[in-house]
């Protein structure tokens, strides 16, 4: 009893399982604190991503040169944030703080719930306008035609995806590779939403609806690999 009252021993159990601190501190300042879409840091991501590819991707250019244009910006952009995170990792004064820090801006799943919710009061509402808006933030395709059952469907489809991608498999790559690892899965998972080729039709539309600003140029980003898709 007497070692559970020690705050050395406290220090030191933090000392020694430091990532598992950072783990526990992360996700309860997402779930008391989460990121909006208005103050993430991946808007800007995502606009640099669309100005990129607007420049690189040509559809005049042959394919094997888009391919290759398409493999060099994904290399640019995430090598460049592996090397800028990693150098500050050694710097920083607290590696499990860096951690919880970076852990905390690559979750998203709390945002994917408060859709849920507000998507299921629309439909329970019978309100197929704001439903159908609600729906187009997340997925890639035209909602207008749906009717309620397909929103439902669809809602339900993307809660699963959505908590799977930005919830689970963020705390399985901070297992395997740190804070650093999190952040970078959520940045290509950001990538895969703005250079999917579905998103040609309604990228403007959705960011716009979310609060980004967008950019006027029109993207194609048809030579990743299949499985960014």
């Amino acid at each position: 009893m007497d070692a559970l009252l020690n705050p050395q021993q406290w220090m030191m159990l933090a000392a020694n399982h430091g990532s598992l601190w950072a783990l526990w501190l992360a996700v309860l300042i997402h779930w008391l604190l989460p990121l909006s879409s208005q103050h993430s840091p991946f808007q800007y991501w995502q606009q640099y991503a669309v100005l990129l590819a607007s420049q690189v991707n040509k559809n005049t250019d042959p394919k094997q040169q888009r391919k290759l244009a398409g493999g060099l910006a994904l290399a640019l952009m995430c090598g460049t944030l592996a090397i800028l995170f990693i150098a500050a990792r050694e710097l920083v004064w607290s590696r499990p703080l860096f951690d919880a820090i970076l852990l905390w801006l690559a979750l998203a799943w709390r945002p994917i719930d408060q859709f849920g919710h507000a998507l299921a009061q629309a439909i329970d509402e019978h309100d197929k306008g704001a439903a159908r808006a609600l729906l187009a933030t997340q997925v890639n395709r035209d909602t207008e035609s749906l009717s309620l059952i397909g929103i439902g469907k669809a809602g339900a489809e993307t809660l699963i995806l959505g908590t799977a991608r930005h919830g689970a498999c963020v705390i399985f790559y901070y297992v395997l590779a740190g804070g650093v690892g999190a952040l970078l899965y959520t940045s290509v998972v950001h990538l895969h939403r703005v250079w999917s080729p579905s998103r040609l039709a309604y990228y403007h539309s959705a960011l716009q609806q979310r609060g980004y600003s967008t950019y006027s140029t029109p993207f194609q980003w048809r030579y990743l690999p299949s499985y960014w898709r």
